[in-house]
Order: C-alpha cells, then structure tokens, then sequence
C-alpha cells in the first residue's frame, strides 16, 4: 500500500513539475485570452471525432477479441474501454488492466486474453507510431538540424528542465522496479504458486497473440490501426484550426507534433499527459513559426479540449458500466467459439 502511494505522489509531483516548467512566466490571462478565440464549431467537431477514435478502437478491439474466439458486444467493449481510461487518468498504466479486467467481469473473457488483445494493439500502435516518425522526417528532411540548432541555443534552465524530465522518469521506474520486488519478496512463502499461475497465464497470453497474428483477420486489424492513426492527427489539425495563431499549420509541423506528443506519452506517462504533454506539444509547435508562448498557449487549449472529452466520455462509461454490471449479474458468461 505504501509503495502504490508512492509511485502515484511521484507521478503527480511529476504532472506537477512539468507543468510548471511549460507555464512559468506566462500569464493565465494570456491563455485565456486566446482560449476565447477559438471557433466553436471546430471544437465541437474535434468533440465528435474524438468519440469516432473511441468508437473505432472498441472495434478494432471486437475484432481483435473475436480473433481469439470470443464473442463480445459493442458496446460492452466500448464501456470497458471507456471504463480504462479514466482509471488511465487517475494512475497512469492502470487503464489496460482495468479494461480487461471489465471484460472479464461482464463477458468472462480471461484477463491473460485480454491482455494479449491489449499487447497486439499496442505492438501495432507503436508500428504505426514509428511509420510517423519515419514519415515526419521525409517530409521534414531539415528536422533533426533544427531541432540540434535549438537544444544548443536553449537556456541553462531549459537544459536543467531536461535534465529534470529525465531523472523524474528514471526515478519513477526505479521505484516501480522496487515495488514490484518487494511484493514478490513478501510472496515467497507462496512462490511455487505464483509460479505455476504464471506459467499458465504465459502460455494463454502467447496463445492469445499467435491467434491474432495467424488470423485471416489481420489485415482488417491493420486498416483499423491506420484508420485510428489518421483520425488522431486529424482530430489534432481540426482542434489547431480552432485558434487564429496556429491555423497556418503545415503538413510537416502537424507530423512533427503528433510524433512529438506521441513519444512523451510513451517517455512521460504522467496523469492525463499534464506537463509531459504541454512541454512536448509546445515545443514541437515552437519550431514552426510560433513563440514559446504561442506555443505553450496552444498546448494548453488542445490538452484542454482532450481532457474535456475524455472525462466526459469516460465518466457517462463508468456509469453505463455499473448499468451494465447490475443487468448482468445473474447472466451466464461468454461462451469460447470454436473457430
């Protein structure tokens, strides 16, 4: 109990500090300001697109649950879903284990197989994430210049700032690493148990993945993967033309943002992305015509927007779960389909 409190002080001192290095000297008034110059029409439509990516990743996840054998509804899929990420916004890296574990509470799909699901969809994600990455710099070919003529121009606080960004995300895995081996050390009485639980946990989650990748399915599951990726960066454009100071957009800073946000969600998984998404977002908008400012003023509005929609979202998810959980309380579990 006392390690789980102190990863989750880390993480929010992290959201904190990181905050706080992207909004030092700049006025709220400023932000609100230029908050209140935004197009409404664009934001509500970057509301509706953002409830196609919920709704387009419960799919892909139907699919990818169906590729194992298991029949589950829509909708149950979508609540689960909705259900992990906002216990993904309250402790970072809670949200797939929650999800699955919804799952296996409503449709009694086993946690190993939903985990598998949750990897497949994670392995393809960071494949799509590094095809952008790939594509930013043909299409930016002068990136990686600029981006070294910046660090060796920035400010003895701005380098600390990095510094500091490294060492928070060091110390949290440090910690999470000695949690996870006192826990252990405290099972030991227990360890052949653990061991075999294990074991068959590891032989379903491998069976869970080579189902989905021998599938004759998988080329559905990787048009719904670029489907999703493409959907992200235009829901990002729409919410960058909902402000006057960042309508000028290009293709190459558009990618070069969404491959910068993309990596401190993997980098800094802070609650939310607060901080880790502010720093990263300003500062790949600052190498396209903004100022830092500008730039941080932007960040905040489209994390704004995101958070909005999220905790909407997912709060009408978690209640409809404990609808769903109370209908189904007395029904018969999912039954596994011979493929």
């Amino acid at each position: 109990m006392f390690e789980k409190k102190g990863y989750n002080i880390i993480i929010i001192v992290a959201s904190i500090g990181l905050l706080y290095l992207a909004l030092r000297g700049i006025p709220l008034s400023d932000i609100w300001a230029t908050i209140r110059t935004a197009d409404s029409q664009l934001v509500a439509l970057a509301f509706v697109l953002l409830l196609g990516h919920y709704t387009l990743r419960a799919l892909r996840w139907q699919l990818v649950v169906s590729m194992m054998g298991y029949s589950v509804p829509f909708y149950h899929l979508l609540i689960a879903l909705l259900s992990g990420n906002l216990a993904n916004l309250v402790v970072p890296g809670t949200g797939e284990l929650t999800r699955c574990g919804t799952l296996q509470k409503t449709d009694g799909v086993p946690i190993s197989y939903g985990l598998s699901s949750v990897v497949a969809e994670r392995s393809y994600d960071l494949l799509m994430m590094a095809f952008g990455i790939g594509l930013t710099a043909l299409v930016e070919p002068g990136l990686l210049g600029r981006l070294w003529a910046t660090l060796n121009h920035s400010s003895l606080f701005d380098r600390f700032a990095n510094v500091t960004t490294l060492l928070i995300i060091a110390v949290s895995l440090l910690l999470l690493v000695g949690i996870m081996v006192k826990i252990l050390a405290k099972k030991s009485s227990t360890w052949i148990i653990i061991v075999d639980k294990a074991k068959r946990f590891g032989r379903q989650f491998i069976g869970g993945l080579t189902s989905v990748n021998q599938s004759s399915k998988l080329i559905y599951f990787i048009l719904y993967t670029l489907v999703l990726w493409l959907v992200g960066i235009l829901t990002y454009y729409i919410i960058l033309l909902a402000l006057p100071i960042s309508r000028d957009i290009t293709l190459g800073g558009l990618l070069t943002f969404y491959s910068f946000v993309s990596i401190s969600g993997i980098a800094a998984p802070t609650q939310g992305g607060v901080g880790s998404f502010h720093i990263a977002a300003a500062y790949a908008l600052s190498l396209y015509g903004l100022t830092y400012p500008q730039a941080v003023i932007v960040a905040s509005f489209i994390h704004a927007v995101q958070m909005a929609a999220n905790l909407l979202l997912n709060v009408l998810g978690v209640g409809a779960l404990s609808l769903l959980i109370k209908r189904l309380a007395n029904s018969q579990p999912v039954l596994h389909e011979n493929q």
